[in-house]
């Protein structure tokens, strides 16, 4: 069963964060991963212009030191991060 926590982004390793949980101490998070949402823009024709459609995969919540994050934490020591908190 997972634990839904909040906490305070400790450090940044690419798209992975090591979490100080509240309430928890000096214990840290194993790096959790943010979530990767793929942003799809359509192709615009304009009178002079053209676009090709466009796919951007973004990282969600943006991950910096010292941001409060909630996350999910499994047993097996694995986990997301969710939102900005």
């Amino acid at each position: 069963m997972a634990q839904v926590l909040k906490g305070k982004i400790t450090q940044v390793i690419g798209n992975a964060a090591v979490i100080r949980p509240f309430g928890f101490g000096a214990a840290l998070t194993p790096p959790l991963p943010a979530q990767s949402i793929e942003v799809k823009f359509p192709s615009i024709s304009g009178t002079d212009h053209t676009h090709p459609a466009q796919t951007v995969t973004v990282i969600h919540p943006t991950l910096a030191v010292g941001n409060d994050v909630v996350f999910a934490l499994f047993e097996d020591g694995t986990g997301i991060i969710i939102a900005e908190g």
